[in-house]
């Protein structure tokens, strides 16, 4: 899992090539035997085909247009304190065993319909999608993995405490890796001897202000604080003996919404 955060990218061109049988009950264990962050959230993830769900999706705020797959994971979730990261953590760790598969994968989070797409899930709760991740074969094989360092802030500029040198470095750099919507990379880490506590960022410059409104970038960046979690947990698991991922009281700063505490033992 570490190796598949450092060669994983985001792919938005794919083949029209099925997955074979083997695959999809492979993905389908992979969504089953997936833990969440907060076990009170109820969460279903659909794997769905691309053509049952396109209409669905009108585009997606940035550069890259519509993103049209084979099959798309949906992520639906009950509205709760939490559910955003929770979402977050919970794909990022199923497209991080795809990406052990040698499957291509790319986060949507733009204008999804969600009230046209929840019609067409075979959930009958109260769950309102919120995420959807385009998956299948890239239609370049070059495309599949990373060749070069993705373009990131600086792991000081992350930090907002002053720590000299940098106490979990290993294990920041992988939550340095993380995707994130419009490449916002929201996440600030304050590093403690035996604790990180995380962080997005809420003050931003006049593009993000805009881009929060018209692209739900406050949600996304949420959704994101959730994959950084999943980052941190898997570089952690592989150094240390014990992990906790806990939410304390107290915690937000100026300019700042605090998310969780990960303790490292």
């Amino acid at each position: 899992m570490n190796e598949a955060i450092n060669k994983r990218k985001s792919v938005r061109k794919y083949s029209d090539q099925k997955l074979t049988q083997n695959q999809l009950n492979d993905i389908r264990n992979i969504i089953s035997n997936s833990n969440s962050l907060y076990e009170d959230i109820d969460v279903d993830i659909d794997l769905m085909e691309g053509k049952k769900i396109w209409n669905s999706i009108k585009g997606i705020v940035g550069s890259y247009g519509k993103v049209e797959a084979p099959y798309y994971l949906i992520g639906s979730t009950e509205e709760k304190d939490g559910h955003l990261q929770n979402i977050g953590y919970i794909l990022e760790h199923i497209i991080l065993k795809l990406t052990t598969k040698e499957l291509a994968t790319c986060w949507i989070g733009g204008r999804i319909q969600k009230k046209e797409l929840k019609n067409k899930l075979k959930n009958n709760k109260n769950l309102n999608p919120r995420i959807i991740v385009a998956l299948g074969h890239p239609k370049n094989k070059d495309d599949l993995h990373r060749k070069k360092e993705p373009k990131r802030k600086k792991l000081e500029e992350l930090i907002i405490n002053d720590q000299e040198p940098i106490e979990f470095e290993e294990i920041l750099s992988k939550a340095r890796l993380a995707p994130s919507a419009m490449n916002s990379q929201p996440w600030r880490f304050q590093v403690n001897q035996k604790e990180i506590d995380l962080y997005i960022k809420t003050k931003r410059g006049l593009v993000n202000r805009v881009l929060s409104k018209v692209g739900n970038l406050d949600s996304m960046n949420r959704i994101d604080a959730g994959i950084a979690l999943k980052h941190i947990e898997i570089a952690a698991q592989d150094n240390y003996e014990k992990i906790r991922i806990t939410k304390k009281s107290n915690k937000d700063k100026k300019n700042y919404e605090y998310i969780s505490t990960i303790e490292i033992s």
